[in-house]
C-alpha cells in the first residue's frame, strides 16, 4: 500500500479511537459513514472502510448492514481484563468467504458463544495459502489474541506453528478437521458415521455397485479420510465386495473448487457408469452437484440412471435440478461447541485436550431411487 494512504488510514483509526475513548462518541453513538469519512480526510472510500473495519476488529464498534457503524456499549478498555493482560479478543480463521451459506452458521455459533462469555470476535476468512495462514496465526499470537478457532484446509499444513502453540499452552481449537499428530482440541462432525448412513441407504435401495468420488486424496484431510473409511466399512458389513475401479480420489486437488470442470466430471461419470455403477456417494454436496450436472450432460437422468448422495446439506443441495439426498452437519453447533471449549480453556487456565464428534443425519430428497423399480 502507498505510504501516504497507510498514514491516512492510521490517522482515521487513531482519531476515531480517541473520540470513542474520550466519549465524544458515546456508547451506541453512530459514527460518520464511509463516504463522510472519505470526504473529511480526502481519502478513498476503501480506505475509510478499512479504518472502520479495524475499529470493529478492536471491539470498539459494531456495524449494522444498511444502518451504519455504532460505538460498542462497552469498549475493551472499560472492560475488566480476564487474565491480567487486558486482551478480550478471540479470532476465528477460515479458508472460505463466509458471508452466507452453511459456514456462516459456524461463525454465528462461535460469535454468540464468544460474546456471551465476554469476549469480542475477530473473523479472518478467505485465508487459504499455507504461508498466509502461518503468518496470520503468528501475528494473532504476538498481538495477544486470547485464543484461536481454526478451520484448516489440510491436516498436513502449518504443523510447526501449531505445535509451537500447543507447547506454549496457547488456547486453540480446530473445527471440521483435526491433527492426529498434535493433541489440539477439536470439534468435527461424525464423518465416518455419516458416510455409513449414506452408503447403507444406497444399499437398502438395492444398489451394490456404489462409487465413491472425492475432490481430494484421503491422505490430505481427516474429514475425507473418515468418510472414505465409513463407505468402505459399510460395504464390508453388507458383504459387498470393494471395487477399486469405483473409487475416484483427488479428482481436482482443490477442496471446494468453485468451478465446474466439465471434462473431468463428465469423464468420471462416463467411466463409473461403464463400470456398472448405479449409485455415487460424493464426498460433499458441491462435488455431488458437479456429478449431477455431468450426468445430465452425458444424457443420463438422476436418479433413474444413477443415484447420487452428497454430504454437508449445504444450501445448494435443496435447489439443484434434482434436490439432493445428503448427510446433514450441524454447522451452528460445531461453531458453538468449539467456542465453548476455547472460552473454558481461557477462563480456567487449563488446556485439557477435548474432542467432540457431533452426530449427523441423513436427509432424503429426490436424487436416489430404488434400483429394483
Amino acid at each position: 500500500m502507498d505510504k501516504k494512504k497507510e498514514l491516512l488510514y492510521e490517522t482515521i483509526v487513531e482519531d476515531l479511537k480517541a473520540h470513542i475513548l474520550d466519549k465524544t462518541y458515546g456508547p451506541s453513538s453512530q459514527l460518520p459513514t464511509e463516504m463522510e469519512l472519505a470526504a473529511h480526510y480526502g481519502v478513498s472510500r476503501i480506505t475509510s472502510k478499512r479504518a472502520l473495519e479495524e475499529l470493529k476488529r478492536l471491539g470498539l464498534v459494531y456495524r449494522v448492514r444498511g444502518s451504519g457503524t455504532f460505538v460498542s456499549e462497552e469498549s475493551p478498555q472499560d472492560r475488566a481484563p480476564t487474565n491480567g493482560n487486558g486482551s478480550s479478543m478471540i479470532a476465528i480463521i477460515l479458508p472460505f468467504d463466509v458471508s452466507n451459506g452453511s459456514f456462516a452458521l459456524s461463525v454465528r455459533g462461535v460469535a454468540e458463544t464468544v460474546e456471551s462469555s465476554g469476549f469480542y470476535l475477530s473473523v479472518h476468512n478467505g485465508v487459504r495459502d499455507v504461508t498466509d495462514v502461518e503468518q496470520l496465526i503468528l501475528r494473532l499470537y504476538k498481538e495477544n489474541i486470547r485464543g484461536i478457532i481454526y478451520y484448516p484446509l489440510s491436516d498436513r499444513d502449518n504443523l510447526s506453528v501449531l505445535n509451537m502453540l500447543h507447547l506454549e499452552g496457547y488456547p486453540l481449537v480446530t473445527i471440521d478437521k483435526y491433527f492426529e499428530s498434535i493433541p489440539i482440541s477439536y470439534v468435527v462432525s461424525d464423518n465416518e458415521a455419516g458416510a455409513a448412513l449414506a452408503t447403507d441407504y444406497l444399499v437398502s435401495l438395492g444398489h451394490r455397485r456404489i462409487a465413491f468420488v472425492s475432490d481430494l486424496l484421503i491422505e490430505s484431510i481427516t474429514s475425507i479420510r473418515n468418510r472414505y473409511f465409513g463407505y468402505c466399512r459399510t460395504l464390508k458389513e453388507r458383504d459387498i465386495p470393494f471395487n477399486r475401479d469405483l473409487v475416484k480420489l483427488g479428482v481436482t486437488g482443490i477442496e471446494f473448487s468453485r468451478s465446474y470442470q466439465r471434462d473431468i466430471y463428465r469423464a468420471i461419470v462416463r467411466d463409473l457408469v461403464s463400470q456398472g455403477a448405479t449409485a455415487i456417494f460424493a464426498v460433499n454436496d458441491l462435488i455431488a452437484s458437479y456429478l449431477m450436472r455431468a450426468a445430465f450432460e452425458e444424457g443420463l437422468t438422476v436418479p433413474d440412471d444413477v443415484s447420487i448422495v452428497g454430504f454437508d446439506d449445504m444450501d445448494i443441495s435443496r435447489h439443484l435440478q434434482v434436490p439432493l439426498t445428503t448427510v446433514s452437519q450441524d454447522f451452528f453447533q460445531i461453531g458453538k461447541n468449539a467456542a465453548q471449549i476455547l472460552c473454558d480453556q481461557i477462563s480456567s487456565g487449563k488446556r485439557e485436550y477435548t474432542t467432540l464428534r457431533l452426530p449427523v443425519r441423513l436427509v432424503v430428497r429426490d436424487s436416489c431411487k430404488n434400483k429394483e423399480n
